[in-house]
């Protein structure tokens, strides 16, 4: 299992706010949601502010896997339901420590009971597990740019195989 290294806690942890993109189906990446997060110990959290029904928080359980961005740090992750009440109080306090210059009602959003039920722990992933082999496929060069993909070339030029080569080549890059 994949932990985080401290400098990636340290600069996820310290981060204002955090890009977080799930899954879809066919692999590639959602757009992007700006959301706040929070260390506890050597662990990192998020929660949707409007609970379980936010799109972002859908999207996530939908396949579990997506990528993050936040203080440089870019990293595949799995997303992990939190229920622990025990954590979830931790997590109250991280966030009311780490976002207190912003107005109590903001802050009481974030530790309501709707924001806790949609708490999701961050769990990174080496690599993509739809894509565990991504790093040992064949390299070539982009003839136009002279580029180095990791990823073979399409066999075909339909649709869905070329939506997963560019995965592939943004997964490996």
């Amino acid at each position: 299992m994949t932990t985080w290294t401290s400098e990636e806690l340290n600069k996820i942890g310290t981060a204002e706010e955090l890009q977080i993109a799930s899954l879809r189906h066919d692999g590639t990446l959602r757009k992007p949601v700006i959301i706040w997060v929070v260390r506890v110990g050597d662990e990192l959290y998020v929660r949707s502010v409007n609970g379980r029904t936010s799109a972002w928080f859908r999207g996530v359980r939908t396949r579990q896997e997506g990528q993050i961005r936040a203080g440089g740090v870019v990293k595949d992750v799995t997303f992990v339901e939190e229920s622990d009440s025990n954590i979830n109080d931790q997590i109250d306090a991280a966030y009311a420590t780490k976002y207190r210059r912003y107005a109590a009602s903001i802050i009481n959003s974030i530790i309501s009971p709707e924001a806790c039920s949609a708490t999701i722990k961050l769990v990174p992933r080496s690599t993509s597990s739809q894509f565990n082999n991504c790093y040992n496929v064949p390299s070539r060069k982009s003839k136009r740019s002279g580029t180095l993909y990791t990823a073979p070339a399409p066999s075909t030029t339909d649709y869905l195989s070329l939506i997963t080569v560019c995965y592939l080549i943004r997964a490996c890059s």
